[in-house]
């Protein structure tokens, strides 16, 4: 797992690359009511919290982040489909078509649950590849 991947004027917060995928993560924390649900709504691709729309688009985000970090690994004959995920830490996200969107929305808790019904897609050796890449990209922005 890699944190706070400098990617042009912004930071992807986590990307994950292991055998049954590459992932980009980006978190939004939001502050919670001081009663009631705390709900997550994925609705015609726009995402709202309790009803109410965020300001920034986090799918259009997730998605820009998971094109980064394919043409960055295609550039080094590194390809394998990233996942954009965004979680909301505290936040119940109601169910919705994660196809149709493109993206994984989340509580943050359920994501190994996603990531352990995925098969194996990618080799230990790409895993390493993919990761050694990213690795060095991230010290040279340092």
């Amino acid at each position: 797992m890699f944190h706070a991947v400098p990617n042009g004027d912004a930071k992807i917060d986590h990307v994950l690359i292991g055998t049954r995928g590459l992932y980009t993560v980006e978190t939004k924390t939001l502050s919670k009511p001081i009663r009631g649900e705390c709900k997550i709504t994925v609705v015609d691709g726009r995402v709202a919290a309790n009803g109410q729309a965020l300001n920034r688009d986090p799918i259009v985000q997730a998605k820009a982040q998971a094109r980064w970090l394919h043409t960055f690994l295609a550039e080094s004959d590194l390809r394998a489909f990233v996942q954009p995920v965004v979680v909301f830490p505290g936040w119940l996200a109601e169910p919705f078509d994660i196809k149709a969107v493109g993206v994984w929305a989340f509580e943050p808790k359920a994501m190994n649950a996603f990531i352990d019904r995925q098969s194996a897609v990618v080799s230990p050796e790409q895993v390493r590849a993919m990761a050694s890449a990213l690795s060095a990209y991230i010290r040279s922005q340092s």
